[in-house]
């Protein structure tokens, strides 16, 4: 044993080469398999979609809120063709939409004030597509907006414009690194089953989007067939379509009871419940920063310029509107109002409920929609 002063100094401890040859030529292994697996493509610029930031969740950007965000549609070949992939039931079949999200970069418009660019990457075909289908446009749009705003934590405004020019932010989009396409086999055989499957769905009514897609997929063999071969064409949504509401009432002891609306009037043997909860489904094409809400103890309007929208509804009960709290889910686009009930609505409450709304609050060409 070795034995040292107090005044005398300890020899530095010696790093460990081996772990750290190691971990080098690991790092080394991984950066080798992803530039195999990966390629470097240079896309061709579409069109500009011109949006803003809204918000910023706790990773996200904050110094980004409020700033103009050019998304720069740009297309590779490298990028594959959206594809049928198997939904959640046993005749669902849903499209996926393959894109290459760009780094997101400060830019400056032609006032010269600080803005950002972020360039996404889809198929060639499907950004040909948009020039003549303004579907296929507005869920192209829709799903990189979607895609940015997961990468970067941000939430973006639906409200979408198209400037116009082909690329913001430089003068061509920038080089990303792809996951490299798998090859095609020279020759593939098809089943006869399928290839029947296949010729049932082509007769099938298909969307511009769904005519380049790849084919659905084909169940293995010895799978039960379901009643039906062919997949039923889902019906196209309307993007400006009236909202959707549901009311629910829960009681003291935890039931909760569908209400029906509209609902004016509340039978007085029955017992009040405890809270109302009204969910409004929004479609696409609503903006939810332009929705305004007005609450009384007896109703709830809904109002909207674009598009136009003047929604009064009537409760059964008065609630306190002091206490109501609204919550907006992003994801699901539904729009919750949950308030406490205190008690019938008084005679004064009724004659009020009965004043129309709409009649306050002028709207140039307003277009009501009405529960039924």
């Amino acid at each position: 044993m070795r034995s040292t002063t107090a005044g005398s100094k300890s020899e530095p401890r010696m790093p460990n080469f081996e772990f750290l040859w190691q971990e080098a030529a690991k790092q080394l292994a991984q950066q080798a398999k992803y530039e195999e697996e990966s390629m470097v493509i240079q896309p061709t610029a579409g069109f500009v979609v011109k949006t803003r930031v809204i918000a910023a969740s706790n990773d996200g950007d904050a110094t980004a809120v409020g700033k103009k965000l050019f998304i720069n549609i740009c297309s590779d070949p490298a990028i594959p063709l959206p594809d049928h992939v198997e939904g959640d039931s046993e005749n669902e079949v849903k499209l996926r939409l393959p894109a290459s999200v760009g780094p997101l970069r400060p830019t400056s418009d032609q006032q010269g004030n600080e803005c950002l660019a972020c360039d996404v990457v889809f198929n060639p075909k499907l950004v040909e597509l948009c020039k003549d289908d303004k579907e296929t446009r507005t869920l192209l749009c829709a799903h990189a907006a979607h895609k940015l705003q997961v990468k970067y934590n941000l939430e973006l405004s639906a409200d979408f414009r198209f400037p116009n020019s082909k690329y913001k932010g430089g003068t061509r989009p920038e080089p990303q690194r792809v996951r490299r396409p798998p090859k095609a086999p020279l020759v593939e055989t098809v089943e006869p089953a399928v290839q029947e499957q296949l010729g049932e769905a082509q007769q099938q009514p298909v969307t511009p989007l769904e005519a380049i897609a790849k084919p659905r997929p084909s169940k293995p063999e010895g799978t039960p067939a379901a009643a039906s071969t062919s997949v039923p064409a889902k019906p196209r949504e309307d993007p400006y379509a009236g909202p959707d509401f549901r009311a629910v009432c829960r009681y003291e002891d935890g039931r909760e009871e569908e209400l029906t609306l509209p609902a004016t009037e509340w039978p007085s043997e029955r017992p009040l419940p405890a809270s109302l909860t009204l969910s409004c489904k929004l479609a696409s094409g609503w903006d939810v920063t332009a929705l305004e809400l007005f609450a009384k103890s007896t109703a709830v309007l809904l109002r909207c310029q674009q598009p136009a929208l003047n929604l009064q509804i009537d409760l059964p009960f008065a609630v306190d509107d002091a206490k109501l709290v609204a919550r907006f889910s992003s994801r699901r686009r539904v729009l919750k109002l949950t308030a406490p009930v205190t008690g019938k609505k008084p005679a004064e409450a009724e004659a009020a409920a009965e004043k129309d709304w709409r009649k306050e609050i002028p709207l140039s060409n307003p277009f009501i929609f009405e529960l039924g």
